[in-house]
Order: C-alpha cells, then sequence, then structure tokens
C-alpha cells in the first residue's frame, strides 16, 4: 500500500464525512427549518471542500481571525515590552 494512501479521508458517496454531520443533528431534531438549515450549512461545507477548505482548516482560519498572527513565547502577564 502506497504511503498517500493513509491519508486518503473517508468518505460517503461523494461527500466527505464531516459535511454529513447536520444531517445527522436533522436526525436528532426533525423539523422544517431544521431541514432548511442542514441543507445550506452542507451546501456551504460542500462549496468550502471543493475549493480546497476542509473543517479542521476552516477552524484554524477563523482562529487566527479572532486570535491574530502574532505569538508571544511568555504569558501575557510575563510580557517584557
Amino acid at each position: 500500500m502506497a504511503r498517500n494512501a493513509y491519508s486518503k479521508r473517508v468518505k460517503f458517496f461523494i461527500f466527505d464525512t464531516i459535511i454529513l454531520i447536520p444531517l445527522l443533528i436533522l436526525v436528532i431534531l426533525p423539523s422544517l427549518t431544521m431541514v432548511y438549515i442542514s441543507l445550506i450549512s452542507i451546501a456551504i461545507l460542500w462549496w468550502l471542500n471543493t475549493k480546497g477548505l476542509d473543517l479542521n482548516m476552516l477552524s484554524r482560519k477563523c482562529r487566527v481571525l479572532l486570535i491574530g498572527h502574532l505569538r508571544y513565547i511568555r504569558p501575557s502577564w510575563r510580557k517584557d515590552l
């Protein structure tokens, strides 16, 4: 088996498994509004996945937007500027 086969992502037909989490929530909380929310979120996650941005990278990108690019070695209460 080739080494790059270890990093292949699990798929359910053509969908990545992370995309199907809204369907799991829909099964737990069935309602018409939840159908719309899950379809919209599946469409957005699928579109992002086709662009190459999976859910892990999306969470990292959101964290960088909130926190910033700078990393400090010391804790904030021990900074000497």
